[in-house]
């Protein structure tokens, strides 16, 4: 069961608030309450859930939420709180997990990476996207474009391997921000990087096949969402990173992994996917957006049900449940079902 504290209005001592509610919070916090995990009372809940909206560390003092977090009356260092944050770090490092002292408590975040993720303990969350949200994946659009790359802030190494490559195949549609004559970025239109053609985004990644997402000085990106969403399988380039639910989730199902010291062999590994394999890609990347990613409710649901393996992995699906629809596999054969729960969901 879980807690949530009342909403209360922190100030600094200067009077400045502390922490506003984002609209992304306000749904976490709601999704909770409405879920079959929620409890009014404390003293009964196995964790305990602060409401003041953490999910982006450029938002808030981390001083000052660090405090108010230390005054919450059930506190204890942190033991049995929940914490969720999607947008960690700030310049210039961008640390992979939220700057705040949070002790003991369990961080629900994006972006981890596998030094500062806790296995067993943390859940690697997506960073959500509101523009995933408004793609219309209803339609089965013609995939005209092998590999799309449509990020704007890849490093400048890893541009420049990607533009060779563009330079010299059809196969990668490389797209950068338009330039302008006043110099804005208009975050709704990509340019082509060979000849400038202009393309709407997201909607262009429908077209791909497979759409590139690269480390930044964030390891996780909104791209990736978009991609999901757009049934684009991406290719993760991104060595260290943890991706959301993987404890649960089986990312090989779902994407391909290409290590950033291979990007020069993007191409041939991409083409090296059979027709079968791409197929089995695609289907599924529709079943697990839908399932677990559709939504800030689903994002949110999908983190519950991981921590409440946790703490009863016994009751818990199976690696097949999570992770092979009945319509894509068919029924799984009960004389292989395992006795108890998985080593990932211990």
């Amino acid at each position: 069961t879980i807690y949530i504290y009342p909403l209360k209005d922190y100030r600094s001592e200067e009077g400045v608030h502390v922490s506003r509610l984002s609209k992304e919070f306000y749904v976490i916090l709601d999704t909770i309450r409405r879920s079959r995990y929620y409890t009014a009372d404390p003293e009964e809940a196995c964790l305990l859930v602060p409401s003041i909206d953490t999910l982006n560390q450029q938002t808030f003092s981390t001083k000052h939420v660090s405090k108010v977090l230390g005054s919450l009356k059930h506190w204890n260092n942190g033991e049995n709180h929940l914490i969720f944050n999607m947008l960690p770090g700030s310049a210039p490092n961008y640390n992979t997990v939220v700057d705040l002292n949070t002790g003991k408590a369990i961080i629900a975040g994006a972006g981890f990476d596998t030094w500062s993720f806790r296995y067993g303990f943390d859940i690697s969350m997506p960073l959500y996207s509101p523009l995933a949200a408004s793609i219309d994946n209803r339609q089965h659009d013609q995939k005209n474009f092998l590999i799309i790359s449509s990020q704007l802030n890849i490093p400048h190494d890893y541009l420049a391997q990607l533009q060779n490559i563009a330079s010299s195949s059809n196969d990668l549609l490389l797209l950068d921000k338009c330039k302008t004559e006043d110099g804005t970025v208009h975050h709704l239109k990509r340019c082509e990087y060979t000849t400038g053609r202009i393309f709407n985004y997201p909607d262009v990644l429908k077209e791909g096949m497979f759409c590139v997402v690269v480390r930044s000085k964030r390891l996780i990106q909104a791209v990736l969402m978009d991609a999901i969403a757009s049934q684009c399988i991406p290719v993760i380039i991104a060595d260290s990173v943890v991706m959301p639910f993987s404890s649960h989730i089986d990312w090989q199902r779902i994407a391909l992994f290409v290590p950033e010291n291979n990007i020069k062999n993007l191409v041939k590994i991409v083409h090296s996917v059979s027709s079968e394999r791409r197929g089995e890609l695609y289907w599924q990347l529709r079943w697990v957006y839908e399932k677990y990613f559709e939504s800030i409710e689903k994002i949110t649901l999908t983190a519950l049900e991981i921590l409440n393996e946790k703490v009863f992995p016994l009751a818990g699906r199976t690696y097949e449940d999570w992770n092979m629809p009945v319509h894509l596999y068919g029924p799984t054969n009960p004389l292989f079902l395992p006795v108890t729960a998985s080593k990932a969901k211990i």
